[in-house]
């Protein structure tokens, strides 16, 4: 098989990290683990709507609706954005787009000390950006947040009791509208689930570890929680 140089790129840059965080399960950090170092993101769940409640934002995807607004949980501020692509963007606006969407699935396999009831995934954000880094500034604004390239760890849950009703409700959500842009499936990693075949329970980013939590609702309660938290909307 003949490597492409950014196949070599990615597997070089995969190899410096298999000596970094070890295997980190919600129900049993290491002991090493500083608890301040463990934050959680929260997943509310519904056909055609999405919460994605972080430490710094709150997301609220109205996928029907083809809009996301962005809380900023600091100053209180709620910004909208559509989630369709416009024809009016300009060509390096959808360049990136596209750049900023890429991603490739690496499956790891079992951890040491795991049954099987747990996998692991590595997936490489943007991996053509990482190529620009030391060029030019390898970063992408959308939605009020910044992606960037780079490598996030994923331990995946494979017998997760809420997985196929999670996964029946994200393939609606992904399949609403062909014009909408892929950048918001890095944003509600629930359209990972097909991918990973589970639930992924804990993500690992430059030594930092979240907890992610699902749960499943209904789209009426997630919109009244909108309705709650930005009233000038």
């Amino acid at each position: 098989m003949k490597l492409t140089s950014l196949t070599v790129f990615v597997l070089v840059y995969l190899a410096s990290l298999t000596s970094g965080v070890a295997s980190t399960w919600r129900s049993s950090p290491p002991v090493s683990m500083d608890e301040q170092q463990v934050t959680t993101i929260r997943f509310m769940v519904a056909r055609g709507y999405t919460i994605v409640d972080g430490q710094k934002r709150t997301l609220f995807i109205d996928y029907d609706k083809g809009v996301v607004v962005n809380l900023a949980k600091e100053t209180g501020r709620c910004r909208q954005f559509s989630l369709l692509s416009s024809e009016q963007d300009a060509g390096f606006v959808t360049g990136q787009i596209k750049l900023f969407s890429e991603l490739i699935f690496l499956e790891e396999g079992q951890p040491k000390g795991e049954d099987g009831q747990y996998s692991r995934y590595k997936v490489i954000n943007a991996p053509r950006a990482m190529l620009l880094r030391g060029v030019t500034k390898a970063t992408f604004a959308q939605y009020g947040v910044t992606f960037t390239p780079g490598v996030t760890t994923y331990n995946v849950d494979l017998e997760h009791v809420d997985f196929k009703e999670l996964l029946a409700l994200t393939e609606h959500n992904g399949s609403i509208g062909s014009g909408i842009t892929p950048l918001i499936f890095q944003l509600d990693i629930t359209h990972f689930l097909s991918r990973f075949g589970g639930v992924p329970v804990v993500k690992i980013e430059k030594a930092r570890v979240v907890e992610l939590y699902f749960a499943i609702y209904n789209a009426q309660s997630l919109r009244g929680m909108l309705a709650a938290q930005c009233v000038d909307l």
